[in-house]
């Protein structure tokens, strides 16, 4: 029986139990998945212990993906890029780290919008752990351009410099105003702003200058459809939900570590369903 977890704190509403227990069903392999609360200070021990314990593999969650990157022994490229892990890989005794997020948010765009995203000048609002994964993952599709936009003007320049050092034929500006939306062809809301524990009518910008083209997605996925998507969908743009970025990056986690693909759609209605019976609590 291979054992997985995921890591966090707090961890209590994590979705990925949900879908992986309806992959590994599907796939008729014996694995078990479950949360694991873990304070950051408990990391270490805990890595320890799920090691002598068995354990094939592991996620993690806020807080612990920068917190866990001096108990490894190897990272792949881009988490070395990105500076955060979400998924560890137990193998002959050693701690192997990947992320998996953006190459996640990326897949899923291209399956749900059923288009690529090379020919996309892109604004990216926040500079959090999840706009430095996707916006690796933006650099390695070779987008047209990137524009920044973070409330916090100090930390996107920072991220910009960083993106920068790794990328160095990436077009990334920082703006410290959003004016005007036409010139983006996509717009992609990596903040917390409008999640359903917090402010529930809040959004990161206004969408008053937006073009009914551009593609407006949101990694949030509780609620499912935020403020953010909703006066994007009113402006007659096409959106994208958070949902996909949680499956793609789970799936990828999934085929690093048993080399295997996992079956997207299964795991798609298990999440669709927990969401349904949640928002109907």
């Amino acid at each position: 029986m291979y054992k997985l977890a995921v890591l966090g704190y707090p961890i209590e509403h994590s979705l990925s139990p949900v879908m992986h227990e309806a992959a590994y069903r599907a796939m008729d392999l014996p694995a078990t998945y479950e949360k694991i609360a873990v304070k950051p200070e408990l990391l270490e021990d805990t890595l320890s212990r799920l090691l002598t314990s068995g354990y094939h593999g592991v996620n993690l969650t806020i807080p612990l993906k920068e917190t866990v990157l001096p108990f490894l022994d190897a990272m792949d490229p881009a988490a070395k890029r990105i500076g955060a892990v979400n998924t560890i890989l137990f193998e002959r005794g050693e701690l192997h780290g990947y992320n998996t997020d953006g190459r996640g948010w990326v897949a899923s765009f291209h399956e749900e919008m059923g288009q690529t995203i090379t020919d996309k000048d892109v604004l990216v609002l926040g500079a959090g752990g999840a706009a430095r994964a996707i916006l690796d993952a933006l650099c390695d599709a070779n987008v047209k351009s990137i524009t920044l936009y973070n409330r916090t003007q100090e930390r996107a320049q920072a991220l910009a410099a960083s993106v920068r050092q790794n990328h160095e034929n990436v077009q990334l500006d920082v703006i410290e105003n959003v004016n005007d939306l036409q010139p983006f062809g996509l717009i992609i809301n990596t903040t917390s702003v409008g999640l359903a524990e917090k402010n529930m009518t809040a959004m990161p910008i206004s969408l008053s200058t937006i073009s009914s083209k551009t593609i407006v997605s949101d990694i949030v996925y509780r609620p499912l459809y935020t403020p953010f998507l909703m006066a994007a969908k009113e402006a007659g743009c096409p959106i994208h939900t958070g949902i996909g970025m949680l499956l793609h990056q789970g799936a990828l986690a999934i085929r690093t570590w048993f080399s295997m693909e996992p079956p997207r759609s299964v795991m798609r209605k298990a999440l669709l369903q927990q969401l349904g019976e949640q928002s109907e609590e």
